[in-house]
């Protein structure tokens, strides 16, 4: 009787085993599946991170060229816009009174 007792009791064991490394063989399954999206979006992380980094750098190129250009222009007086703006100022600050239009 003995014999049969201690039969089940490794069968009853070998069974929990069994369903323990069932267990953990499905949780290790979906850690590698976590761990796989963790890596591709770690690639699409670090690819936009190289993308701001060109952007990045060049539009310290563009200010860069900007700055040293910047003294280098002259500029041209033109007198006609000159007047245009004379004008328009004048009449801002007159308040765009027209006496045209009184009644």
């Amino acid at each position: 009787m003995e014999v049969v007792k201690k039969s089940v009791l490794i069968t009853t064991r070998l069974k929990r085993a069994a369903l323990a490394v069932k267990t953990l063989s499905d949780e290790l399954d979906e850690l590698r599946q976590r761990l796989s999206l963790v890596e591709i979006h770690n690639e699409e992380l670090q690819d936009l991170i190289d993308r701001i980094g060109e952007s990045a750098a060049q539009i310290a190129s563009s200010i860069d060229k900007s700055m040293e250009t910047l003294g280098t222009e002259e500029f041209v007086f033109n007198e006609d816009e000159s007047k245009e703006i004379a004008s328009a100022e004048e009449f801002s600050a007159s308040g765009s009174v027209d006496d045209d239009f009184d009644f």
